[in-house]
């Protein structure tokens, strides 16, 4: 009775021979790492695209401490939003799909025994004859930080770096563009207005006041040489 029930937990962890596990193993590992390299490149030219949405309204829609153009800045605001939020969505779902794939891979490593294809093996020990033989010792800092980033994580607990990197920057994107979208709210003109940039200078009587101000005065036009814009209805 001992022995057929550890043949049938046996079969069971160990449904194929190695050959076929390790072909098995290959397909679950490569598989996360094209996830991987594919939501570096999806999410490289969505940020590609909010960097230049941001970097034209800083550029071309800002004059001294006022947006030109409020409402123009608000659309690409709105399509920087969008665009931020699917970079974002795309690090997470990608990073799952990875990490899925990775845990499958490293289930048949364990139930195989293969340690070196785990998460836990270390494979930067020092050499016994090296004088940092027992220790993790390294000969420059940066290939100690290197190694840090690139240390397989358990897929079960964490993401791996690049993912978490990508989806920080696309939230970083998002709230910039969440600031200009606040800001061209707060400083768009009224839809019934006409903004004159050189005052009202219109023939005939119009009514028109001062921006910012909550008297009108009526008359004829009048050039206006000051800082402030009008609104001017006919």
């Amino acid at each position: 009775m001992t022995r057929s029930n550890e043949k049938t937990t046996t079969s069971e962890v160990r449904p194929w021979s190695e050959p076929v596990a390790f072909e098995a193993w290959k397909h679950y590992a490569g598989v996360g790492g094209a996830d991987k390299d594919r939501m570096v490149t999806i999410t490289t030219w969505l940020l590609g695209f909010s960097a230049a949405i941001i970097g034209f309204t800083f550029t071309q829609g800002i004059e001294g401490y006022h947006l030109k153009q409020p409402l123009a800045a608000g659309f690409l605001a709105t399509l920087g939003l969008v665009v931020s939020f699917v970079a974002a969505a795309t690090a997470l779902v990608y990073g799952g799909y990875a990490n899925w794939n990775w845990a499958t891979a490293d289930q048949i490593a364990k139930a195989y025994d293969w340690h070196y294809l785990l998460p836990s093996n270390y494979p930067f020990e020092s050499a016994p004859f090296s004088p940092h033989a027992g220790t993790r010792g390294y000969r420059h800092r940066l290939v100690g930080l290197a190694l840090k980033l690139a240390k397989s994580r358990p897929p079960h607990e964490q993401l791996a770096p690049v993912f978490l990197i990508f989806f920080w920057v696309a939230v970083l994107s998002l709230l910039i563009h969440l600031a200009v979208l606040i800001w061209s709210i707060v400083v768009a003109p009224p839809r019934s207005a006409t903004w004159l940039n050189a005052g009202c200078e219109m023939k005939g009587e119009v009514h028109c006041f001062l921006q910012g101000d909550n008297h009108a005065t009526s008359g004829p036009s009048r050039p206006y040489k000051g800082r402030l814009q009008y609104h001017a209805w006919r």
